[in-house]
């Protein structure tokens, strides 16, 4: 098994390496620069959006399930711009996290009778995090109730639909309405550049890596099978990280090749990464990899949760240990809402633990060698390089959960295993 982020750019007709996604991107620049505003505009969008959505199917009725949950979603934000009701907020925010639930078939609801024909669930987890923003938004009175186009642009936008980056209505909203300035060379250059360079992470660059990485999993899974600890250690610290290479230049070279092409045509899509191997913390890590997912579980559920914590028991001493319970929590369903599986369960763990383990860190640290020692102990570069090692390859091992299954990770809770895990940490 591959990492669902790749499964998603290539499984479609109009793959993101495909000539015919080039063909594609190639219209989309001229229909979105020669489109005038208003109208014309927001027409062109939602053709673009209806083609390529199109071609992630053998047959239109594979999208009915999904263009469901949307009119529900739009109907939801009805409702909440006139009731502007916390309870209700609540209801419909469960209900519609319900039936996504349910679309993407969580074990938890694998006795429940689904649709008798296949349907796709493609970009749903990116839909319904633009849904919850626009739900909770216009509820609160922050944000005035799209119109149905115009959220049905924002919510299928081809861009971002199969893996991000999750745009803010309010910043998407006025570039789907007016034409952009000219393109000047100096625009051009950039944005072709990272065109260029996303696809060469993605094709040459996540290629190589991939290859490494199931070269390596036949070998380390007979050493984990048979107890050969030295071998193993050797094999995991191989496997682990060249699958995180694997991840990140698939990831982030698709982040270059769509904020390229939006760059083109006029729409200017959010960074995602931010230099993620110069992470000093797990924390800071955050702040460096999938920026807009993390921003989007701390305003709506990081910040909710610990306003809440904070007026059921926050003092001024309890406030910072109420911060480290939050972001497990945030990180605790980040992590389930990556995968369908139990074994993101262990996912969930894995993060919600790092950062936690972090967040208390810098709470306790300074009072045991004080601030001033604290401060030069960060600031010395032996440090630093040693926490940005225990950093990624912390991650390296929590991704463990996207690429192997439960009766492995089994193996990996046993004594050997344990000493697999650990050492190939240390090695990394």
């Amino acid at each position: 098994r591959f990492s669902p982020l790749r499964e998603a750019l290539l499984a479609s007709t109009m793959s993101l390496t495909s000539p015919l996604f080039l063909a594609f991107a190639f219209a989309a620049v001229l229909l979105l620069r020669l489109a005038p505003s208003g109208v014309p505009r927001r027409a062109a969008i939602f053709g673009l959006n209806a083609v390529f959505l199109l071609s992630m199917v053998k047959e239109p009725l594979q999208l009915v399930p999904l263009a469901g949950f949307v009119l529900l979603g739009y109907g939801a934000i009805l409702i909440a711009g006139r009731t502007r009701s916390s309870l209700s907020l609540g209801i419909l925010v469960t209900g519609l996290i319900a039936i996504f639930i349910s679309l993407k078939r969580y074990p938890i609801v694998s006795a429940v009778p689904t649709f008798s024909f296949a349907f796709t669930v493609v970009g749903m987890s990116y839909i319904l995090f633009r849904i919850l923003h626009i739900l909770i938004d216009v509820s609160q009175g922050c944000l005035p109730r799209p119109s149905f186009i115009a959220y049905l642009n924002y919510i299928f936008f081809f861009l971002s639909l199969l893996s991000g980056p999750i745009q803010r209505y309010e910043d998407f909203a006025p570039q789907a309405e007016m034409t952009p300035p000219p393109l000047g060379w100096e625009e051009v250059n950039t944005s072709a550049k990272r065109v260029v360079l996303g696809y060469l992470m993605v094709i040459v660059m996540g290629s190589a890596t991939n290859n490494v990485v199931e070269m390596a999993k036949s070998p380390f899974f007979d050493a984990l099978g048979n107890g050969k600890i030295v071998f193993g250690i050797y094999l995991f610290a191989l496997l682990t990280f060249a699958y995180l290479v694997t991840l990140f230049v698939n990831f982030a070279g698709y982040m270059h090749i769509v904020i390229g092409v939006g760059g083109l045509a006029g729409i200017l899509l959010p960074e995602n990464f931010d230099h993620p191997f110069k992470s000093e913390s797990f924390l800071d890590l955050w702040s460096r990899w999938h920026i807009t997912l993390s921003n989007w579980f701390k305003s709506y559920l990081f910040n909710p949760l610990l306003r809440m914590l904070s007026a059921r028991w926050g003092t001024k001493n309890s406030t910072p240990y109420l911060g480290a319970i939050a972001f497990y929590v945030t990180f605790f369903v980040m992590a389930l809402w990556h995968g369908t599986t139990s074994i993101f369960v262990v996912y969930g763990l894995f993060l919600g633990s790092g950062v936690t383990v972090n967040r208390l860190w810098q709470i306790l640290m300074p009072k045991v060698l004080g601030k001033n020692n604290y401060k030069a102990l960060s600031g010395r570069r032996w440090y630093f390089q040693l926490s940005r090692a225990a950093t990624i390859s912390y991650l390296a091992v929590a991704l463990t959960s996207f690429w192997i299954d439960g009766e492995q990770a089994a193996q990996l809770g046993r004594p050997s295993g344990l000493a697999i895990l650990l050492g190939s940490f240390v090695l990394m």
